[in-house]
């Protein structure tokens, strides 16, 4: 199963705002409607046999840990703050697992040499120790 962005309220054909008609060779062509924003994701852990799409270019750290944290339900603390501010860019096809997740993580992380380690309730990143 493929996690999506909840779909925005119905709108009734009346309640369409007037304008110039669209001829159906003038619309946009059918297919796979854009991702949503990584960070307009709905939050809430991937079930066992749930896959997510990871793909994104020079995305802030911040919103890919976000995703991380939500999907995999863990609790992550950044320290210092700015290090959300790095970027990451991922090319993901083919959308990955909870186990697959996790490994991406850690690479992400090892890429901008940073570690995660358990403290209490937290997983804190932080720069690694050299």
């Amino acid at each position: 199963m493929l996690l999506t962005a909840p779909e925005g309220p119905a709108v009734s054909p009346s309640a369409a705002v007037p304008g110039p008609a669209v001829s159906p060779s003038a619309a946009a062509p059918e297919g796979p409607a854009a991702p949503e924003p990584i960070g307009k994701r709905e939050c809430r852990p991937l079930a066992a046999d749930e896959k997510l799409a990871v793909d994104f270019a020079e995305a802030p750290l911040i919103d890919v840990a976000r995703l991380v944290s939500c999907a995999l339900d863990k609790n992550l603390l950044f320290q210092p703050a700015s290090l959300g501010d790095k970027r990451v860019t991922v090319l993901g096809p083919r959308p990955i697992g909870r186990r697959d997740l996790e490994v991406l993580w850690r690479a992400l992380l090892a890429d901008h040499d940073l570690v995660e380690e358990r403290h209490g309730a937290f997983e804190v990143v932080r720069p690694a120790r050299k």
